[in-house]
């Protein structure tokens, strides 16, 4: 199959940057710009006001919390545990795979109370949790309800984050990369270049964009490759086993990408 793609890729060096145009796949409609993604099963997760909806070929179901108001972050890493966080209460709701809240958590009538700067599912029946009050990062186990610090004070805000289920990801206020495993070990990864969107796929990988242009840089070759897609306006990118997708207004689109 890989050979098949290649013969329709066109990769061309243009000093230190290699310049990919990708195959175009396929397109599908949304229903709003706020589209949030797309689980393992395709299934369409977006917010439309403050309803959480999810779409598939079968059945809309949707989720709101009227006294909770507007909705913050939407983690479908678990599809089966969703996250929901509304920063304006400081609460989560997670909800089950037909979207019924199983469990709530108001962070600001904790036992010790949390300020979240940042949320995320992780493993073992845990989510990732940043205290801004303390600058702390740790995980909030959400049987036992309790939180655990891990690692050292974090001295920097952020300018973005992103987690899974073993790594907190994120690129502090000078664009320096670190991860946290759930054990507490931080890493320096590398030094980023500014970006207006951005992913990090793995450990040597990283997608952005800036200005409307979409880079994949390599950590480990230091390889910078500029992927020539039509879309010169969007709202969201992501890229998962060759695979990049880009979220419009209006439509989803998938791009097949070797590296070569």
């Amino acid at each position: 199959m890989i050979q098949v793609f290649l013969f329709f890729l066109n990769f061309t060096f243009i000093g230190q940057t290699i310049k990919i145009k990708p195959l175009k796949m396929d397109s599908i409609t949304i229903p709003t710009s706020n589209f949030i993604g797309l689980d393992n099963l395709s299934n369409q997760y977006f917010v439309d006001g403050n309803v959480l909806y999810k779409k598939n070929a079968q059945q809309v179901v949707q989720f709101q919390n009227i006294t909770l108001g507007k909705i913050t972050k939407v983690d479908i890493l678990n599809p089966l545990r969703i996250l929901l966080y509304y920063a304006d209460f400081n609460t989560v709701i997670i909800v089950d795979n037909q979207l019924n809240e199983i469990q709530k958590i108001d962070f600001s009538n904790h036992q010790k109370p949390l300020f979240i700067g940042a949320i995320g599912t992780a493993s073992q029946n845990k989510i990732w949790v940043y205290n801004s009050l303390d600058q702390q990062l740790g995980l909030y186990d959400l049987a036992n309800q309790t939180f655990k610090n891990i690692g050292v004070q974090l001295q920097q805000e952020f300018r973005y984050y992103q987690t899974d289920f073993n790594f907190f990801v994120w690129i502090d206020s000078d664009y320096n990369l670190y991860s946290s495993s759930i054990f507490g070990k931080i890493d320096l990864l590398a030094t980023v270049k500014p970006f207006d969107r951005i992913q990090v796929i793995n450990s040597n990988q990283i997608l952005y964009s800036k200005d409307g242009i979409v880079f994949l840089d390599d950590i480990i070759t230091k390889k910078n490759y500029q992927i020539e897609i039509v879309e010169k306006s969007f709202e969201k990118l992501f890229y998962d086993g060759h695979i990049l997708t880009i979220f419009t207004k209006k439509d989803i689109i998938n791009y097949k990408i070797i590296i070569p």
